[in-house]
């Protein structure tokens, strides 16, 4: 460790690169812009429209996700990713459980 910081973010600076944040996932309803979910690049967070079932709620914060993660890939790809992801988590019994 040195001071001010460990290892690795010293290196990331030295870099350039900026140092890991936080994705965060943020409710909003989104229907003027008629869509189930954005990838907010610029604020780093996911926009999910609370007003989904359970497990379009899921496919949804996958699929924003994805985007994040790869933001060069065609909306086909993370599409059938995100499906395919979500119904392995459905599957195995994933559920969102609200406090």
């Amino acid at each position: 460790m040195f001071k001010g910081g460990n290892i690795i973010t010293k290196v990331i600076v030295a870099v350039g690169m900026k140092p890991k944040r936080k994705l965060k996932v943020v409710e909003v309803k989104l229907g003027r812009e008629k869509a189930l979910g954005i990838a907010d690049y610029e604020n780093f967070n996911i926009l999910v429209d609370p007003r989904q079932k359970p497990y379009e709620y899921l496919n949804t914060m996958v699929h924003e996700l994805i985007h994040h993660m790869s933001p060069s890939w065609e909306e086909n790809r993370v599409k059938w990713w995100a499906n395919r992801i979500s119904r392995f988590l459905w599957s195995h019994n994933y559920r969102q459980v609200k406090q």
